[in-house]
Formats: structure tokens, C-alpha cells, sequence
């Protein structure tokens, strides 16, 4: 999975439980501390969304920034491009091995979680 080949790694915690599984994703959740964490891929796209309940839309715009960073992505402002409604900024990263899209989002949109997620979507070229 592209995520591993980016330093990212499977978990045997017994901390974290799936409270989801299909074939293309799972949602873990860490139950005394509301970290609930969706990491999924489909051909050679890897995604991981990441986020606490009740989480602010600040709090996701910090989550990312590492991430930002880590591949040197500019914002869609500096790429030319706009946002989602939901987003409060994205990134975005490319070189010839890989393509990076990042997003700190005001709300989860993939589940029914009340507060902000931010997520790392990774396709290998």
C-alpha cells in the first residue's frame, strides 16, 4: 500500500477496534480517547482520514500541516484551484513517483461523526 511505502504502518493495538471493515477500507476507532481513523486504498490509491470527535476545524487545519510539509504541497490557492465547501484548506503535491492531496475539512463528510477530520489521499504513479 502507498501509505506504508510513506513511513505509515498497520497497528495489532488492542486500543484501536474496527468499527468497520470492507474490502477497500477500515475505520478504527480509539475508544477512551474519540481518535477515530479511516485508512482504505483501491488500486494505487491509498487514503487515511484522521480525526477526534468533537474536533475543531482548526484543530484539523493543524492535524494536516505536518502532512503539508512532509511532501511539500502548496495550497490549492497557490495551485490556481479553489476549495470544497467543506474544507477550510487543501494541499496538494506532485513528483513522478506520486500524486498528494491533503485537506483539513470542518466536518467529517465519509461518516456520521460529529467535528472536523483532515485527510491524506496518496496515489503512486
Amino acid at each position: 500500500m502507498a501509505l506504508k511505502r510513506t513511513g505509515y504502518s498497520e497497528t495489532s493495538d488492542d486500543r484501536l477496534r474496527a468499527i468497520q471493515r470492507d474490502q477497500k477500507a477500515v475505520i478504527l476507532e480509539a475508544p477512551d480517547t474519540d481518535v477515530i481513523v479511516l485508512v482504505g486504498s483501491a488500486g494505487r490509491e491509498g487514503a487515511c482520514i484522521v480525526g477526534l470527535k468533537n474536533m475543531t476545524p482548526q484543530q484539523s487545519y493543524e492535524l494536516a500541516l505536518p502532512w503539508a510539509k512532509k511532501f511539500g504541497a502548496l495550497t490549492n490557492e497557490e495551485r490556481g484551484q479553489g476549495l470544497a465547501d467543506d474544507a477550510i484548506q487543501a494541499w496538494g503535491s506532485l513528483d513522478d513517483d506520486r500524486i498528494v492531496y491533503i485537506a483539513a475539512f470542518k466536518t467529517w463528510d465519509v461518516l456520521d461523526v460529529p467535528g472536523a477530520a483532515a485527510r491524506l489521499l496518496y496515489i503512486q504513479r
